[in-house]
This record gives structure tokens, sequence and C-alpha cells, in this order.
């Protein structure tokens, strides 16, 4: 399975988990909730570049995120 190079947003609190600031959960727990943070971020900066009220930009924002969270839910069932 392919794998993609880690962000800061991503290697920066796995890093902090790897110097043993918090549990190995936790860490992860960050970084998965960044991830999804980003991901309504990028939906919420599509929607506003494609001139939709801030409503519906909103909107596209959250479900861009929802597909992180599921992504991971079908990885789960997978393995």
């Amino acid at each position: 399975m392919p794998t993609a190079d880690l962000t800061p947003s991503q290697a920066t609190p796995l890093g902090l988990t790897a110097l043993g600031a918090w549990p190995v959960q936790t860490g992860v727990f960050i970084t998965l909730i960044g991830d999804v943070l980003a991901l309504f971020g990028w939906g919420l900066t599509y929607g506003r570049r494609r001139r939709l009220p801030w409503p519906r930009a909103v909107m596209v924002g959250v479900i861009n995120a929802s597909f992180g969270p599921v992504i991971v839910a079908l990885k789960l069932l997978v393995h």
C-alpha cells in the first residue's frame, strides 16, 4: 500500500510522541484531529473560491472533513 510523506501538522505531534511527551494514542488522536481540521479548511477554501455563500462553503468544508473519519473507519474494518 503506498504511503504519503508526513506534513508538518502530522510530524509535530508524532515527533513529540516519539520523544515521550504524551502516550502514543494521544499523539495519533491529535494528528487525526489536525488532519480532519485541515480537510475542513481545504473544503471551506474550495467553497469560497467557487464564490459560494458562507453557509454553503461551510457545508462543503463539513462534507470534506467527514471523509477523513469515514476513511479511517473503513481502513479499520478492512484490517
